[in-house]
């Protein structure tokens, strides 16, 4: 318990934050059912029955394996995704993107992504959020990772978004809510793989 917050580690690498303005929950794991976590956002929902439901906001990170070399990869995102950016005098490097995104839905939302190349020793630090512009949310609890659980190249991806509550729709909001972060993480999922598959796959 802080002095603005309290928070607790439910089951395996997951944590629960409630403080005056709001309610966080945090997934530290790798891809996997997390169906079963709604109902515990229900459910302190409607024990502390706030005034009023803002938005919600979700955040993914992503981490894909390459089968290439770092060198590889990055030319492979030079050809392939940034072709013609540089010139007979600047040749570029290594790279990230940093985006604003917007999802169809349903419900519609909006935010941002950082994606790019990392290898083996920098995986870790991106998912800590270390290192990058990435503009997920910090993370409640901890996790460490070590390098030696990550493949040589991987593609990352660290993304935000939010859905705002209509003027007035209360405590409905909440099925909306769940919609969207059921929606939102296949979306982004989508997004990701088809970015290594236009590294990966032939031209």
């Amino acid at each position: 318990m802080g002095e603005d917050a309290i928070a607790a580690q439910l089951s395996g690498l997951r944590w629960l934050s409630i403080w005056a303005s709001g309610l966080t929950l945090n997934v530290l794991t790798e891809r996997e059912d997390v169906s079963d976590l709604w109902p515990v956002v229900e459910e302190v929902c409607a024990a502390l029955a706030p005034l009023q439901l803002s938005h919600a906001r979700v955040s993914y990170q992503h981490m894909l394996e390459l089968p290439f070399t770092l060198d590889e990869a990055i030319a492979r995102g030079q050809g392939r995704l940034f072709h013609g950016l540089s010139t007979s005098e600047i040749v570029l490097g290594d790279w990230a993107l940093l985006s604003d995104i917007y999802a169809a839905g349903p419900p519609a939302s909006q935010g941002m992504i950082e994606f790019g190349i990392v290898n083996r020793e920098e995986a870790p630090r991106r998912l800590q959020r270390m290192v990058g512009r990435g503009p997920g949310m910090l993370h409640i609890g901890e996790r460490e990772w070590e390098p030696e659980a990550f493949k040589d190249v991987s593609l990352y991806a660290d993304s935000d978004l939010t859905c705002p509550a209509t003027e007035g729709q209360g405590g409905s909001f909440l099925e909306e809510a769940e919609q969207f972060w059921t929606t939102s993480r296949g979306q982004m999922t989508r997004l990701v793989e088809g970015l290594r598959t236009k590294l990966v796959g032939e031209p």
